[in-house]
């Protein structure tokens, strides 16, 4: 058997803690799939998100081109790896799946591989379904190696299966709701629905709101399938802006959504004149409203900091006590003073939480 590369235990063990920071999967896994490639010694990876039958909704890849992963959620019932079916393989499937590899000629004529994993580098690859608590299938995430010579072993296989178990922290561990007591503007976007309120149009921000709210993009679920929530709350305002042009009685056009990713509001307006027997289309304004503990994390990753100094500085500026992050993160009292005094030093401020936190100028009176 083939010995596997020597793991960074440091790397696995911040990576762990990572999972378990009470952030949604959105927001950490940049760096989640950043640091699993690199401990893994993959090149690549991609996270994607399924919905409740087990359809792609959503992905997120370090691997090129993004709209590659994009033409896959598209064309995800038409393609496929030689003998997996995919969507068996999501309900049922509790092992990591290598494939590629000197000797794997069905996968190298897969029409996966030959119109995604070609493009991406992904000559070798290994994936896993993650769960959440309840052991419902939330996602994949998998890893892609751009050498069929270096396919991956069983021990891979096994490291990644241990790791896997700690993913499902990211849909188990519930939002700590004093850190979401505060809110600042975050993306704004725009869709466009037609009468009926079904989607015509998204621009990326409107459409990565959409998938937040739990709205199946790129139309993933079957015509007749039953609406999820926040479908059946856009066809009635779209119902409701048009009684409005009417002259009847009606609702405003507008309602908001609470999720772990924050607070998303949508506002209606009429784009064309109405016309009684259709025609017409009606805009859609989003805009996410970001809980204070994402805020914190989405400004402290855009520092140029290593992985566990900024878990650090996230739970310093939330005012926890050195002796609570020691005790949340699994390190010393000393390694956190450490860590802080770093930051302190990097950014030229004088050792002060305050001085750290208006630093990172979250809630200013202007970003209320």
């Amino acid at each position: 058997m083939t010995k596997g590369p020597k793991r960074d235990d440091a790397l696995l063990a911040s990576l762990q803690q990572l999972c378990s920071l009470g952030l949604p999967s959105e927001a950490v896994m940049p760096d989640l799939l950043k640091g699993l490639s690199r401990w893994m010694g993959c090149d690549n990876g991609q996270f994607i998100w399924v919905d409740a039958r087990q359809r792609p909704c959503h992905f997120y890849c370090d691997a090129g081109d993004a709209s590659t992963w994009q033409d896959y959620l598209s064309i995800f019932d038409q393609l496929g790896i030689p003998g997996w079916n995919s969507l068996d393989w999501y309900q049922r499937n509790e092992r990591a799946t290598l494939v590629g590899g000197r000797h794997d000629k069905g996968y190298y004529r897969s029409s996966f591989y030959g119109e995604i994993m070609h493009a991406v580098g992904g000559e070798c690859s290994i994936c896993i379904p993650i769960r959440d608590a309840e052991g419902l299938v939330r996602g994949s995430i998998g890893l892609n190696r751009q050498t069929e010579v270096h396919a991956f072993t069983d021990a891979d296989s096994r490291s990644y299966e241990q790791f896997a178990a700690y993913l499902s922290l990211l849909f188990s561990t519930p939002i700590d709701a004093e850190a979401s007591n505060f809110e600042r503007i975050g993306e704004r976007g725009m869709a466009v629905f037609d009468y009926e309120g079904n989607l015509l149009y998204g621009d990326d921000a409107g459409r990565q709101l959409l998938f937040l709210t739990g709205y199946p993009k790129f139309r993933r679920l079957d015509q007749n399938a039953k609406s999820l929530g926040v479908e059946t709350k856009i066809r009635r305002i779209c119902a409701s802006l048009q009684n409005i042009v009417r002259g009847k009685p009606a609702p405003a056009p507008a309602f908001e959504l609470r999720t772990p990713w924050g607070r998303i509001d949508f506002r209606a307006r009429l784009l064309s004149s109405f016309v009684e027997n259709g025609g017409g289309a009606i805009g859609m304004d989003i805009v996410r409203y970001i809980p204070r503990r994402i805020a914190y994390w989405r400004q402290i990753s855009s520092l140029d900091l290593p992985l566990r100094q900024r878990q650090v500085c996230l739970e310093f500026v939330e005012n926890r006590s050195l002796t609570d992050i020691a005790s949340r993160l699994g390190i010393s009292r000393h390694t956190v003073i450490d860590h802080v005094n770093k930051l302190y030093e990097r950014f030229g401020l004088q050792p002060s939480r305050e001085n750290l936190q208006e630093f990172l100028g979250h809630f200013s009176s202007g970003d209320r």
